[in-house]
């Protein structure tokens, strides 16, 4: 039983091991992340980076260059930034719409309602509301960001 554990252990073991070496010679996609109809993708071929980029159905392949390079970073960075704050924007939408089902869930078990908690709600609801507008103005930024770099990238072509 130990021998088979054994062998079992050193054939998964060898199976790990192996599978990164022969790899290593075919292209490597490191990155790629896609929001609101913007997307890129990042792949490594021997000391090469290729850029795949697009808005929506349109796809374009750019080589990274020192005349690029930043334009492609700050592109690949306003998208992450369109993933973080549209999640935050969820979040946020949904914690305003559990404080405000609060005082209903409160009216249906109390039937009343004092003022300090009706007070403390409505400062919860603010916040809430606070954090919405807050990450959708960083959210249109973000787009506006990608857009701008995307156009940037498009016009050097």
């Amino acid at each position: 039983m130990n021998k088979k554990l054994a062998l079992f252990s050193l054939f998964i073991f060898l199976l790990i091991v192996a599978v990164p070496i022969v790899t290593t010679g075919e292209t490597l996609v490191i990155d790629e992340g896609k929001a609101w109809g913007y997307h890129y993708s990042v792949t490594k071929d021997q000391d090469t980076f290729t850029w795949e980029i697009g808005h929506q159905d349109v796809q374009t392949n750019i080589i990274e260059n020192k005349d690029n390079s930043e334009d492609l970073l700050h592109f690949r960075t306003a998208i992450n930034d369109i993933q973080t704050n549209t999640f935050s924007l969820i979040i946020s939408s949904s914690y305003l719409f559990l404080v405000l089902m609060l005082p209903l869930f409160l009216l249906k078990i109390n039937k009343k309602t004092d003022m300090i908690s009706v007070g403390i709600i409505t400062v919860f609801a603010l916040g809430g509301l606070f954090f919405i507008v807050t990450n959708s103005f960083a959210l249109n930024s973000s787009i506006q960001d990608a857009n701008f770099y995307y156009s940037i990238l498009m016009d050097r072509i």
